[in-house]
């Protein structure tokens, strides 16, 4: 297990933690961790978390174009913070 690895299970426990506050369904929360998810698989680096290359993985991702309003700006606000 590389080092940024290690770090993915306690980013997605972190995102977690935020969602339960951030968003009110089950579903939309569901449906942001396997995208965020999806998003730290494809990230080279954990030490750089600039809004923009997520907003670019939402933007480019076909699966991800139409995903709901409140999901995108869930997941953008985990990343600013």
């Amino acid at each position: 297990m590389t080092a940024q690895n290690r770090y993915i299970p306690s980013i997605l426990t972190s995102l977690s933690t935020f969602l339960e506050s951030a968003l009110l369904s089950e579903h939309n929360r569901s449906e942001a961790t396997a995208l965020f998810a999806e998003y730290l698989s494809q990230k080279k680096s954990l030490s750089e978390w600039p809004v923009s290359e997520l907003i670019r993985f939402l933007d480019t991702s076909e699966d991800h174009q139409t995903k709901d309003h409140m999901i995108r700006t869930a997941l953008i606000e985990f990343v600013q913070e």
